[in-house]
């Protein structure tokens, strides 16, 4: 068996496993071994499998072959993981795409939530878990018999996850994905990072091997609650964050502590049809305070008094702030 087939089979192998026992997504085991790039990427190839089932997955064939896979896995963690591994689990995957396509399966589009600049929703999804949207924000749904998978196109958002152990809530943000079974979690989304906050329970953030490549592959952070993942393209920051602080959007307010002016203005323009924009002579400003969301005049009053700053509009209805000639 070459290489690559022993890896697949792994792969598979971990799927049924995670379908009878989902805690140990959150094993070290299963970190360590999804921390390699190789074993990811056929990891999702087995989850994609798994989901195309859909609702077939309840048929008699499909229960059938999930029985018989999940016997051979539990077989497999009795021999302690022998160098060889069973082929049933990866038949019962290869099964699975087989039966769906004859069956004329097709996987359903995601549902699109999206907020206007200034506005906020709060959307109860199917199993009861919650998205709260901050403005000039989309998120994309799609959920599956295995599985709850959205992303955060833009924007930020509250994750409020109803609990259930079979089937991970999974967000994509960037290059980050971040698995939860239950809690919530605040994910920012800027142009230039992305901001994960564990407000409540835990999760794991690990990079996405199908959006961005390293050498060396990235082992999965485990967050506890009121801890902050920041990635950025100068790297990562792990701190402990004011969970209040962070969800202060949801009571209509902007709150900046030591925050650069670039981040602070992108979260003002998702409450402003008068976009501002920042002149390089004043983008290495870092500000705080906690402003009215909305009140974009305020903040602009407040940059020329605290940093003597102008605001300078433009013919297409922006505003650009630049140092005072």
């Amino acid at each position: 068996m070459s290489a690559h087939d022993a890896r697949r089979e792994e792969a598979a192998l971990w799927r049924t496993r995670l379908e009878e026992e989902p805690h140990l997504a959150l094993s070290s085991e299963y970190l360590d071994w999804s921390a390699n790039l190789a074993n990811r990427a056929l990891s999702d190839g087995a989850d994609e499998a798994w989901d195309l089932v859909g609702e077939l997955s309840a048929t008699p064939e499909m229960i059938s072959l999930r029985h018989a896979a999940l016997a051979d896995a539990r077989k497999s963690v009795a021999r302690r993981w022998s160098p060889r591994l069973p082929r049933m689990a990866a038949a019962v995957v290869a099964g699975v795409v087989l039966a769906a396509g004859a069956a004329g399966a097709w996987v359903a589009s995601p549902t699109t939530y999206r907020t206007d600049i200034g506005e906020r929703r709060v959307v109860t999804l199917a199993d009861g878990s919650r998205i709260s949207l901050d403005a000039a924000s989309v998120v994309k749904v799609r959920y599956t018999n295995g599985a709850r998978k959205l992303e955060l196109v833009k924007g930020q958002a509250r994750f409020d996850v109803a609990r259930d152990l079979g089937r991970p809530f999974v967000v994509d943000a960037g290059d980050r994905t971040v698995s939860a079974t239950k809690g919530a979690f605040n994910i920012d989304r800027a142009a230039q990072k992305v901001c994960v906050t564990l407000l409540d329970g835990a999760a794991v953030i690990r990079l996405d091997p199908g959006l961005f490549q390293r050498t060396a592959p990235e082992k999965p952070r485990l967050l506890n609650a009121g801890q902050q993942l920041t990635v950025a393209s100068r790297g990562e920051q792990l701190a402990t964050a004011d969970t209040r602080e962070v969800t202060a959007w949801e009571r209509g307010e902007l709150v900046f502590t030591n925050e650069p002016l670039t981040d602070a203005v992108a979260r003002v323009n998702r409450y402003s049809v008068r976009h501002i924009e920042i002149d390089p002579s004043a983008s290495g400003l870092r500000i705080s305070g906690a402003f009215n969301a909305g009140d974009t005049a305020s903040f602009l009053d407040a940059m020329a008094s605290y940093f003597n700053l102008q605001a300078v509009p433009a013919s297409d209805g922006k505003v650009m702030l630049q140092a005072r000639s």
